[in-house]
């Protein structure tokens, strides 16, 4: 069902579509209030509904680590910068940077002990990182953090390669951290394909409140990001051709949700009609399955 369709379902619905068997004038005032009230009404309707009937989405995101030449399978750990005690990490062909730290300091980037990086860090005080590329010529590459306060450090790592930009360098750290659409509403799983054309429902991620999912830094393949997502805003501006994005089984429901607050008060018998037919209709479909098919992948398979 499109939003011109259900519009005239609505209509129909309070008794305004026609009059001793002619239809009402669509241009005439009075149907044109109550069309006039409708774009809000039915994007309520399919936000409601999208809580009860979820609609599918997915992120698709790729890794496959770059090896760290500070130590291949370390600095995660968290160490500790003390004034009267230096802290430096040095590698040979070093290209790009990352590195995490807690409080204002100081960390240089030198290359056979010229600088080629002073970043400042200032004005936080909670884990922060910082990444970048390195104009190296392949010399002796050191990582110094500098400072005249105690802070702690982590997640610091020297990559051989460089980026195209510093924003493409890895944020080096035990999860990847991956952005989750805007339209992203709630967090269903995610399906890791693996060479040797397999894949698998994993669950080595971390997901927060933030719209974030981390995924683990060791981990290699595609990573399908399976999440229900909230439907494109209805507004003045939509079409009538615009096809609501909930399941088709619940569209069907929108006319009663749109009929019933579009009614004239003089109606409050229809009202409260269409409003208790939209409540049940809504409990009786949210107690169905309408999760596709292609969703409920739960094992490996290799073809």
């Amino acid at each position: 069902m499109n939003f011109g369709q259900s519009k005239v379902q609505a209509i129909q619905l309070i008794k305004e579509y026609s009059k001793k068997g002619i239809l009402i004038d669509t241009a005439g005032g009075n149907y044109q209030d109550y069309i006039l009230q409708m774009s809000p009404l039915a994007n309520a309707a399919q936000m409601e509904i999208a809580q009860y009937v979820k609609i599918p989405s997915v992120k698709s995101v790729t890794q496959n680590p770059i090896p760290n030449l500070i130590n291949l399978l370390n600095e995660f750990d968290m160490a500790q910068y003390l004034p009267d005690k230096p802290l430096s990490y040095e590698v040979v062909g070093a290209k790009s940077y990352s590195f995490e730290v807690d409080r204002p300091c100081t960390v240089y980037i030198k290359e056979n002990g010229v600088t080629l990086k002073q970043i400042d860090v200032i004005g936080i005080n909670k884990f922060t990182n910082y990444k970048g590329n390195i104009n190296s010529t392949g010399g002796t590459i050191r990582m110094e953090f500098a400072g005249s306060y105690p802070y702690t450090t982590r997640f610091r790592a020297l990559f051989k390669y460089a980026y195209a930009t510093d924003a493409d360098v890895p944020a080096y750290g035990s999860f990847v951290p991956y952005d989750m659409p805007t339209d992203y509403m709630e967090f269903d799983k995610i399906i890791r394909w693996y060479d040797q054309r397999q894949l698998q429902e994993t669950s080595e991620y971390l997901k927060t409140e933030d719209k974030k999912v981390y995924i683990n830094w060791f981990l290699t393949g595609q990573f399908d990001i399976h999440y229900f997502k909230r439907p494109t805003e209805i507004t003045s501006a939509t079409l009538d051709t615009y096809e609501y994005e909930i399941d088709p089984k619940a569209h069907h429901l929108i006319p009663y949700y749109i009929g019933a607050f579009a009614c004239d008060e003089s109606k409050s018998n229809v009202k409260s009609l269409l409003l208790g037919e939209y409540k049940t209709k809504l409990s009786n479909i949210s107690n169905q399955s309408v999760t596709p098919v292609a969703q409920q992948i739960q094992n490996i398979y290799g073809w």
